[in-house]
């Protein structure tokens, strides 16, 4: 994958997560406000299913930008969310 890809239904973000284990995913809102973009490793429990009701991950208030490297990522953001410079901060469980 070369490039960031917006994801918004649980099915399809679960499945690029499952093939692409070594990958990073910004976590946003909805309404891709600059105040909240944090960065997890595409294997990170916090935003992976088991946890959550179906659809909370991507299709209520969440969307996730998932790429193969961190420098796609902040790409996307400057594109997208011209108000922001970078990631607002980093999960701390998975420390990406």
């Amino acid at each position: 994958m070369s490039a960031a890809q917006l994801f918004e239904r649980d099915d399809e973000y679960l499945a690029w997560a499952k093939d692409n284990p070594t990958g990073y995913v910004l976590n946003v809102n909805r309404s891709l406000s600059g105040r909240y973009l944090i960065l997890h490793s595409a294997a990170c429990g916090t935003i992976l299913e088991g946890k959550y009701a179906a659809g909370a991950l991507t299709e209520r208030n969440y969307r996730k930008v998932a790429a193969a490297t961190e420098k796609d990522l902040l790409k996307w953001i400057k594109s997208h969310v011209p108000e922001s410079d970078g990631f607002t901060r980093r999960c701390s469980r998975c420390a990406p």
